[in-house]
């Protein structure tokens, strides 16, 4: 779905536009907006095409373009759909002295991103954006459908039944890690935390599981709910496994001298040890974020940034 709007916008701009003017309009009008169940993702997706389809048009870089250098610090934000509820808004950049560019890829993973070949062909993309725009960092925010889902397709689908989480994370991480190093000769690299679950009810969070993981049971519905509910750990239980996620990719990034920005105290309820009700939907998995909350989330993220 990605490379179709991407190819959409290469050759009709326009539709892109007035479909991304459309979801503005359904986002302040509640009525129309209930038609559409995945209004958001379909943001996602048009955002993120629209912006990897002008980075690839772009010209290498702004010399002899007959305009003043700009003087401010390149970042790119490449990641999952979550870095959209997190950093949109790049005019909040702008007084750290940085112009930011948001590529969001929905369905990125870290599996995906240590291939050289994938189907969302998520390395090539960053390798190609590094080229046009030579950035002087790159924020990478991937982890989160690996820890939400991949771990449950190698756990059933893939019926390694004997995997345990922290071993799955170990090697996740060590991958994650040596495909950044080889990113991290060509610009500096800083990673993200993964969010914490925002997705509160078993039920609504075996759906979704159910929806991205096969349990081989095409025939009965129901039967592969049933399965996927029971699968489900509480949500305390999948808020901690990703804290541990995010400890071990902060441990051992910091062993290999690269830079770990975790977002974790940003949005965790220290009384509860969950995730601030505040930023929860029960029918959506990223995080409900103001223009306030974003713009603590950029300003911490960028003094974390530029002091390395």
């Amino acid at each position: 779905m990605e490379g179709l709007f991407t190819n959409v916008h290469i050759h009709k701009p326009e539709v892109t536009d007035l479909m991304l003017a459309a979801y503005s309009r359904m986002k302040r009008d509640d009525v129309l907006g209930t038609c559409f169940d995945s209004r958001q993702q379909w943001y996602v997706q048009l955002i993120g095409a629209r912006t990897i389809a002008r980075a690839v048009a772009a010209p290498a870089s702004e010399a002899g373009s007959g305009r003043a250098p700009d003087k401010r610090k390149s970042l790119l934000v490449f990641g999952d759909s979550s870095v959209v509820a997190l950093f949109q808004g790049l005019s909040q950049f702008t007084p750290h002295g940085v112009k930011a560019r948001l590529f969001p890829v929905p369905g990125a993973s870290i599996a995906g991103l240590g291939k050289r070949y994938s189907t969302l062909d998520l390395m090539p993309k960053i390798e190609k954006c590094i080229e046009r725009f030579a950035p002087d960092y790159l924020l990478l925010k991937f982890g989160q459908v690996d820890v939400e889902y991949g771990y449950y397709h190698q756990k059933f689908v893939k019926r390694n039944s004997r995997l345990d989480f922290t071993s799955y994370c170990r090697k996740l991480v060590d991958n994650y890690l040596d495909a950044v190093e080889k990113i991290g000769k060509k610009t500096m690299v800083a990673l993200n935390s993964v969010n914490l679950p925002s997705v509160f009810s078993r039920g609504c969070c075996a759906k979704r599981t159910l929806d991205i993981v096969s349990f081989g049971e095409t025939a009965n519905d129901i039967a592969c709910l049933h399965k996927a509910f029971a699968l489900q750990p509480s949500f305390a239980q999948r808020t901690r496994m990703v804290m541990e996620f995010n400890e071990m990719l902060g441990g051992k990034s910091r062993e290999r001298g690269l830079n770990f920005i975790d977002l974790t105290p940003l949005c965790l309820d220290t009384e509860t040890n969950l995730l601030h009700e505040h930023l929860r939907d029960d029918e959506d998995t990223h995080y409900v974020t103001s223009a306030r909350h974003r713009a603590q989330i950029i300003d911490y993220t960028m003094e974390k940034l530029l002091r390395e």
